[in-house]
């Protein structure tokens, strides 16, 4: 009877042996006109070509990269995170815009967004929007549409009265599409 109390104890005792790691997808983007390569944790450098984006599988947890461009140091950064996001292994500036698609037009929907002003490159914008800089090593997901993807015009709301929506944007691709509207 001892022998089962003591097996009954054994996931709580050691718990990483029962369940996998969680693994995040963790996207890294090339923005840039040159190639790049990145290696994460000292282990495997990856090749990325300008305007390309891949994603690899990584444990959730504490991550290092270092970034080099024509075999030239670029930029280096720690991170730690359980949540799928983007690793800023440019430096580069991204904009996350929230946006509200509605059936009908109703003030008490506009309660979903939290409107503020953002000032990018001395030039202020109003609404739902994040800026992430060169100094923002991860970004967690939350968007709907990446940064291949067009913010729509319209959303299918289905029985929805309305519905809120996130874009991640490079910032020159976020100025004219907000400068469009």
């Amino acid at each position: 009877m001892k022998y089962y109390k003591i097996l009954i104890f054994i996931p709580f005792i050691f718990p990483g042996f029962i369940a996998p790691p969680k693994l995040i997808n963790a996207d890294l983007d090339n923005p840039l006109p040159d190639t790049i390569v990145v290696n994460m944790d000292g282990l495997k450098s990856h090749i990325i070509p300008p305007k390309t984006m891949i994603t690899l599988k990584l444990k959730a947890g504490k991550h290092s990269f270092d970034t080099k461009i024509k075999g030239v140091f670029y930029h280096s950064g720690y991170f730690e995170s359980s949540l799928d996001g983007l690793i800023n292994v440019t430096r580069s500036d991204y904009v996350v815009w929230k946006d509200l698609y509605m059936k009908e037009e109703r003030e008490e929907y506009y309660d979903n967004i939290q409107e503020n002003v953002v000032v990018i490159d001395n030039q202020e914008y109003i609404g739902d929007i994040k800026l992430y800089d060169a100094t923002s090593i991860f970004i967690p997901k939350e968007w709907d549409y990446d940064i291949k993807t067009s913010f729509p015009e319209f959303v299918d709301l289905g029985k929805q009265p309305f519905v809120v929506k996130k874009k991640i944007f490079y910032k020159k691709d976020f100025i004219r599409e907000y400068n469009n509207i």
